[in-house]
């Protein structure tokens, strides 16, 4: 194998990157936001019942209407929280009110209520095994997907930001060298014919081989963008980012599905000889653009590294993250972290969900960079200074 002269860094974005940002873009937020719409809806309808593809909300009687109009005279100074408690009395009146919710938007709801957070692409994944002997429910499934799809997406446009991150910035824009000393054990012999940048370092910093550091010049970048916001579009203006699930700017092309084909049940789904268990599987969605193709194109040319900015790694996606782990490219994963309000770090729980992508451990424990070495987006260090 020739050995390449470059080396390319691969930034892996996920919703965390835009909640960084001051965006609400958790499918909570989004189901909150739908509700909200439906009650606004059910108030304007001159009908006892208002329906969609997700819900039907119905008013059992007269004095229904008194209640509706009631919360209507106030909807202009009503919270976000005021509507969801109002959707919370309407799910409980039972004398006056009738919510009939969808198979999907049921299990989306159970989550959100035992959990307080929802994951929809993996309830979608879960229901579609579970009725994948009953085509009919199987395409009502699709069907509510599909709606669910759509107003995602004129949900998202109403999240937008102003600013840009500064730590996310010194990332992307100013950390254009790669140190050595995050390259995989595995992959050392890829880099012998890059020349190496010796760099001075402060005094306080302790290093092993002394007070310098080697690094390596980033060639090529590519933000690998999971979102469908253009919240990353700030970052490089000469470097197109690749939106491998699409965006909102084209909500036909969005992929909004399942990928996990190292899930132990997928090849039943795959036996079953019928496509719409496929339908809205991301391998076969992924080649209706040249998205899929310019990632491999990437990943293929020169050794790269990864960088992960607020993707959980979790199994929706796990398909294409084992192809970007495992690749013989790839020479260092490093994960991006945060720190809750407790002063608690998510570096073990993202480790574990990066683990999961991964067949070959032993390549797992050499390319994943270790905790000392991670920051949060923001470079905050995930260990604390210990006092004397």
């Amino acid at each position: 194998m020739k050995v390449s002269q470059s080396m390319n860094r691969l930034v892996i974005i996920g919703n965390g990157f835009d909640i960084a940002h001051g965006l609400k873009t958790s499918y909570k937020n989004f189901i909150d936001w739908y509700w909200k719409q439906r009650i606004l809806g059910l108030c304007s309808e001159l009908s006892r019942v208002s329906k969609d593809t997700l819900c039907t909300l119905s008013l059992k009687c007269e004095e229904s209407w008194s209640v509706v109009a009631y919360a209507q005279s106030y909807f202009q100074s009503y919270s976000d929280e005021d509507f969801i408690a109002f959707k919370d009395k309407i799910e409980n009146d039972e004398e006056h009110f009738s919510v009939t919710k969808s198979l999907l938007f049921n299990r989306i709801s159970q989550s959100i209520e035992t959990k307080g957070w929802v994951d929809i692409e993996r309830d979608y994944y879960e229901l579609l095994k579970e009725n994948a002997d009953n085509m009919e429910q199987c395409e009502k499934l699709n069907e509510q997907m599909d709606f669910l799809k759509g107003k995602l997406a004129e949900y998202l446009q109403t999240q937008k930001t102003q600013h840009s991150h500064k730590g996310i910035y010194n990332a992307l824009r100013m950390n254009i060298e790669f140190d050595i000393d995050d390259i995989a054990e595995s992959s050392r012999k890829k880099i012998e014919g890059i020349t190496p940048i010796v760099e001075s370092l402060p005094p306080n910093e302790n290093r092993k081989n002394g007070n310098t550091r080697k690094s390596i010049e980033i060639d090529e970048t590519m933000l690998l963008d999971f979102n469908y916001t253009n919240t990353s579009h700030q970052y490089y203006w000469n470097i197109p980012v690749n939106h491998i699930h699409g965006s909102i700017d084209n909500p036909e092309q969005m992929i909004f599905g399942y990928g996990d084909e190292m899930d132990k049940d997928f090849q039943g789904l795959i036996d079953r000889n019928e496509n719409e268990l496929l339908k809205n599987a991301k391998s076969v969605k992924y080649l209706e653009t040249s998205h899929y193709r310019d990632f491999l194109r990437f990943i293929n040319g020169s050794p790269f590294h990864v960088y992960i900015m607020g993707h959980s790694c979790g199994n929706s996606d796990r398909t294409l993250l084992n192809t970007i782990f495992e690749h013989e490219n790839c020479v260092s994963i490093k994960p991006f972290c945060y720190i809750n309000n407790k002063g608690e770090d998510n570096y073990s729980e993202l480790i574990m969900n990066i683990y999961r992508n991964f067949t070959d451990k032993k390549l797992f424990r050499d390319r994943v960079v270790n905790k000392e070495r991670c920051t949060t987006l923001d470079g905050k260090s995930l260990h604390p200074v210990s006092k004397r």
